[in-house]
């Protein structure tokens, strides 16, 4: 796991979203392709959107279900 990824799950399960937009902004400003680019704001907007639940599924009496709504 690459130093990014490590962060990136610390600033998540720490629900640290000015972290966290600080650091895609970072991996933004150091990618090149514009197509990685645009993965990356996806990638963005996703994680942001979902933070609460993306915590939640550790959680020992977490049900969920794989289908998203």
């Amino acid at each position: 796991m690459s130093h990014t990824t490590a962060l990136m799950w610390r600033y998540i399960n720490n629900g640290d979203k000015s972290n966290l937009k600080k650091l895609f902004a970072a991996i933004y400003e150091a990618t090149d392709s514009n197509a990685k680019r645009e993965t990356i704001l996806t990638a963005r907007s996703y994680i942001l959107g979902n933070l609460k639940a993306i915590q939640c599924q550790y959680e020992e009496d977490y049900i969920g279900c794989s289908a998203e709504g």
